[in-house]
């Protein structure tokens, strides 16, 4: 918060309720003082975590009392209240996205997207996580603000190919106030993804956390010629791969760019109507990518 990405659920009839409260914490909204919320907003100007004006839902012509509970709390029964709502439009009005021609021609077209690496992972309490890097062309991202944590790159002859100091994102609806997010993709051509060895994750009071390129015989340059991808039953295409020499799988839709499924274990279902998939295989620190075209769709 506020962020690109939000994870709910569809169990009704709970979840429309969940996916308007974390779309909003994407919008820059903290939670309303209700029901225990963790990390209230300290400007929220309505007793009780109440919306404090009458509100109308348009789907059944309910007029909502001022009474009713701000969804940005964990009351039941809620609306949004004038506050969160005008706030909340603020927000997309000051950071808008790309228009819709741009965003439906997929980041191949977009003449921003360059050859990065994707380094990801997450800070639980003192433990510090690092999941597995993938070569993507996309829109480089790198940390806008230095902070507790450092991410590098070292190449087998020991010198550093990137270094940055980052706060992470804070998932705000996480029990763990010190947990923290992290996502960047760093420019990077194929040549100097080439010379990385290992990718390094430090932060005060953590052991470090290194994620080292698989030693397995031919790793996933092997591992990428066994891909096999098929269409299963209800919009579904299951891919299977040799899990020997690779951590994980990332799966996207080629025309688009969607990245469809991060997957472990050689095997995996997604529910596409996709019938041309990029499939990438990382060894950890390296990766290797093959087109898929799905047979009888």
């Amino acid at each position: 918060m506020p962020g690109r990405a939000v994870v709910g659920w569809d169990y009704l009839p709970s979840g429309r309720n969940v996916a308007a409260h974390e779309l909003t914490h994407n919008f820059g909204r903290l939670h309303a003082p209700c029901g225990g919320a963790g990390g209230p907003d300290p400007n929220y100007p309505y007793a009780g975590g109440t919306i404090g004006a009458y509100g109308l839902d348009m789907t059944t012509t309910t007029i909502r009392l001022p009474s009713s509970f701000d969804l940005m709390g964990y009351c039941s029964s809620p609306w949004i209240s004038d506050y969160n709502y005008v706030a909340a439009m603020q927000w997309r009005a000051d950071n808008p996205t790309p228009d819709l021609a741009s965003a439906t021609a997929g980041v191949t077209a977009d003449a921003s997207a360059k050859r990065s690496l994707l380094v990801w992972g997450r800070v639980e309490g003192n433990r510090l996580v690092l999941e597995p890097a993938f070569s993507v062309v996309t829109r480089p991202s790198i940390p806008r603000e230095s902070g507790p944590y450092r991410i590098e790159g070292v190449a087998r002859n020991g010198r550093t190919l990137f270094s940055y100091s980052f706060v992470g994102e804070r998932p705000a609806d996480a029990e763990d106030a010190t947990a923290r997010h992290f996502a960047f993709a760093i420019p990077m051509d194929d040549a100097t993804q080439s010379e990385l060895s290992s990718i390094r994750l430090t932060g005060a009071g953590s052991a470090t956390a290194v994620m080292q390129a698989s030693l397995a015989p031919g790793g996933v340059s092997a591992a990428i010629n066994t891909i096999d991808a098929t269409a299963a039953a209800s919009g579904t295409v299951r891919v299977q791969w040799s899990a020997t020499g690779a951590r994980m799988a990332l799966i996207r839709d080629r025309r688009t760019g969607q990245i469809l499924s991060f997957a472990r274990g050689g095997s995996a279902q997604i529910r596409t109507q996709s019938n041309d998939l990029e499939v990438i295989l990382s060894d950890g620190v390296r990766s290797s990518a093959r087109d898929i075209r799905i047979p009888n769709r």
